[in-house]
């Protein structure tokens, strides 16, 4: 790593050294140090008594670094003393660089990097995608730090309902710096460094670290230049790690590869979210009609992650994974509805999991929503939950099985056979009055019908069936030998929803 003036002065001054500079540039090119008193190459630093750069009559006994015209006076050290503070400087951030070269190469995650580069920095940091999700953090007290989005700020030069203040608003969203910058994060109440990821041309996500007691110097800027570039190459390397995926879909995608466990902390990567361990979850996958449309999945991932019921977004073998907490949906109707609005029919197709608590199930039900939504895409339908899915594979099977529809309901077979001949709905009446555990009101209002209808139609039926609906296992028979009967009503398709 080269260093400059301005890194060299501030590993001094961290250092307890006594300094003074003039500096205008400070442009990072040492790479070594030598005790002359003539000017040297560019590239190496020129340890020389401090009375040669300046006559000041208390300089006498203090040494000076020169790259240049600029300087750096360390006061009350001797020549061999400033010569080897320097060295040490460089190679400190010489390991610190190589380290991360080392680290990049093999199996490595970003928060090992983050960590690596928290101790040179010494300041709160993260790293994340350009929808605002973390994939990496170091831990933080003060309370502008990594905030859960409850807590974010509301803007006072906003009406009172306004949205309140999130990264994306306050820098993430059109902030397009190819170098790193110095901002004011109304969310984090507090300036931040702030250094863009860039992959093929595009953001895919951006460093960002956190302004403490001290304000941000010059040197700040070019260390957090060299973590960038690193960044990027690791980003390159590790092709579409940055695209759509924070440390949390890293968790998952690596348990969806078997791969071996790394030392995650599950709790602290559930924190931006303001997620927990043992919540309930369901899992959205989300394919194009098209072989391969990754750029329109992309922008999927912006509109998901951008919905009410917040989920964790990420691309996983050409598909669209959605990992969805359901506190966060009023009801299960309710999501399936957003779900509809969000995600176009005409270009997609998705599938639903059943819902499981735990995050480290995830891998039990993500073949659920590929099994939903090979179906989907099978039945060129807009999507499919795994209930439906798991009914109609049910049904289909046991419709082909013979010995299983000997032992059905004889009611059944008769109630459908009725309707056909004489073109009633009893076996459709009958099958929500069974389903709706023999309650009148909430069958009525699933079929349309007026509460007294419906006590009359169930009557008639009554005085045409064998069946002692007052029986518990008589009732359940019924409801399953409707449901698996393969043999439909003859008014209209027998709904098994």
């Amino acid at each position: 790593m080269k260093l400059s003036l301005y890194i060299l002065e501030h590993w001094l001054k961290q250092h307890q050294y006594e300094t003074s500079f003039c500096i205008t540039k400070g442009e990072a090119n040492l790479v070594a140090f030598r005790i002359s008193s003539q000017p040297l190459s560019i590239n190496i630093g020129r340890i020389c008594p401090a009375s040669i750069i300046t006559a000041d009559s208390d300089n006498h006994t203090s040494s000076a670094i020169v790259s240049g015209r600029e300087y750096i006076l360390v006061h009350n050290k001797t020549l061999e003393e400033t010569l080897n503070a320097a060295y040490e400087a460089y190679e400190y951030y010489y390991s610190w660089e190589s380290s991360l070269f080392q680290k990049i190469t093999g199996s490595t995650s970003l928060q090992e990097l983050l960590e690596m580069t928290h101790g040179i920095f010494n300041r709160p940091m993260s790293i994340c995608n350009s929808r605002g999700w973390d994939y990496a953090m170091t831990n933080g007290d003060a309370p502008y730090i990594h905030p859960l989005q409850e807590e974010l700020l509301y803007s006072e030069s906003e009406s009172e309902d306004s949205a309140p203040v999130t990264d994306r608003q306050t820098f993430l969203k059109n902030l397009n710096d190819i170098h790193p910058v110095v901002i004011y994060s109304a969310a984090h109440r507090c300036n931040v460094l702030f250094a863009n990821i860039w992959l093929d041309g595009e953001r895919a996500g951006a460093i960002v670290t956190y302004e403490n007691e001290q304000p941000f110097t010059v040197a700040d800027h070019q260390i957090m230049t060299v973590f960038q570039n690193i960044i990027t190459i690791y980003a390159t390397i590790n092709k579409g790690i940055l695209r759509s995926r924070s440390a949390l879909s890293e968790y998952l995608i690596d348990l969806l590869d078997n791969k071996q466990p790394r030392s995650y902390n599950i709790g602290k990567i559930l924190k931006y979210p303001n997620w927990k361990p043992g919540d309930r979850y369901i899992i959205l996958c989300t394919a194009s009609k098209k072989s391969t449309d990754t750029i329109s999945l992309n922008r999927l991932c912006d509109e998901l992650e951008a919905a009410s019921f917040k989920p964790q977004t990420f691309i996983y073998d050409n598909k669209l994974v959605a990992l969805i907490n359901l506190k966060n949906t009023p009801d299960r109707n309710e999501l399936l509805n957003m779900i509809h609005k969000t995600i176009p029919e005409k270009t997609f197709c998705w599938g639903l999991s059943h819902e499981f608590y735990g995050i480290s199930r995830f891998t039990g039900y993500y073949p659920q929503a590929i099994h939903s939504l090979s179906r989907a895409l099978q039945d060129n339908v807009p999507g499919k939950t795994m209930r439906e899915t798991a009914v109609s594979y049910i049904r289909a099977h046991s419709m082909d099985d013979e010995e299983l529809q000997s032992l059905l309901h004889p009611d059944a077979m008769f109630l459908i056979e009725y309707d056909r001949e004489n073109h009633t709905l009893y076996a459709n009446t009958l099958y929500w009055f069974l389903l709706f555990s023999c309650n009148y009101t909430d069958a009525a209002n699933k079929l349309h019908l007026h509460r007294n209808t419906l006590i009359y139609r169930i009557n008639r039926i009554e005085n045409l069936v064998s069946a002692n609906f007052s029986d518990v296992s008589e009732r359940e028979f019924l409801l399953l030998s409707f449901m698996l009967c393969k043999e439909k009503p003859a008014t209209e398709k027998f709904p098994v929803n």
